[in-house]
């Protein structure tokens, strides 16, 4: 039986990697990570969550012709606003019906973190649908109805619970009220993800299902940095009729640090936060082959790259 913890080997990182860094935003950033990316109308479309010194983040914008060269806005394009506290970080991009919706986490101190929903038309200017309760985040949505409802993958948690968060299915008829909840994958099934589990990339549809890609954390007590957790990506396969139904879940990480950018503590001299990778944006390419961003050690944005026909044989048969 093979090593539950052997990652796959045909997920290639990108040679020029990272393709953004804190030194690339033309306003003051600490960090630049954890990016919603979308290609549409013939362009990519990043949204980079942006750390500022001391307490704060917001979203960014880049935009590319290859996905792999990125040329920043001047300015950032989604601020907190006062339900939103300090923070919003983490998106998502999805079309749905030819409108494009932007998924994010939403903080305020003393409140707790909620997971909000916008929409866009040109990934600048936004008009804001819905705040959830506390607690949750890592919205993201399906690219079509199912059973004539929105759906989409979420991480609701106990904020008194520090470990063992779940991956969660839920469902609405307008993007603002959301219900029919259920479980989809527990923290405690993961080998590498009994810290948490939660929705990473939107989920793509293929012919045996819909293909996710989710993001699992494990705490190593024994490490001596202060920072003791590390973050890999994972894929499962959900029905496509019946997302709550998993066909299957894949316990071998897709992905998980290797490279001094991802795992160094030192890579550069404001590194976040090491041993991490978070991936937030899948773009399937016509040759089917998928560009997969994620942040890496939460300071930088990076890119690898998978056939969709190899990501498929892998989860459903490793």
């Amino acid at each position: 039986m093979a090593d539950v913890l052997v990652p796959a080997d045909f997920v290639k990182r990108y040679e020029g990697n990272p393709i953004l860094a804190p030194a690339d935003v033309p306003y003051p950033c600490d960090l630049i990570y954890n990016a919603a990316v979308i290609k549409a109308r013939g362009t990519y479309w990043m949204v980079p969550r942006i750390d500022f010194q001391g307490d704060g983040q917001a979203l960014g914008l880049a935009t590319s012709d290859d996905g792999y060269r990125w040329t920043m806005h001047p300015k950032l394009v989604f601020t907190p606003n006062e339900d939103e506290g300090a923070h919003v970080a983490d998106s998502r991009l999805q079309e749905i019906e030819g409108r494009y919706y932007l998924t994010y986490s939403a903080d305020k101190t003393g409140v707790g973190i909620r997971l909000g929903i916008a929409e866009t038309e040109d990934f600048i200017h936004y008009r804001r649908i819905s705040l959830s309760e506390p607690d949750n985040r890592n919205g993201a949505l399906f690219p079509e109805r199912i059973g004539g409802l929105f759906a989409r993958l979420d991480r609701p948690f106990r904020a008194t619970q520090h470990q063992g968060f779940d991956l969660w299915i839920s469902f609405s008829p307008d993007l603002e009220f959301w219900g029919r909840s259920k479980v989809l994958l527990r923290a405690r099934d993961i080998p590498w993800g009994h810290d948490k589990i939660g929705p990473a990339c939107n989920p793509i549809r293929t012919d045996e299902g819909w293909l996710c890609i989710f993001h699992g954390a494990q705490v190593y007590p024994e490490r001596t940095h202060e920072w003791r957790k590390t973050y890999r990506g994972g894929v499962m396969m959900l029905d496509l009729d019946d997302p709550t139904r998993v066909r299957k879940v894949q316990l071998r990480p897709l992905i998980e640090p290797e490279t001094d950018y991802e795992c160094a503590p030192d890579y550069l001299p404001n590194t976040y936060r090491p041993n991490v990778i978070f991936p937030c944006g899948a773009v399937v390419e016509d040759d089917g082959q998928v560009k997969i961003y994620y942040g890496a050690s939460d300071t930088t944005v990076c890119v690898a790259t998978a056939a969709l026909g190899d990501l498929v044989d892998f989860c459903l048969r490793g």
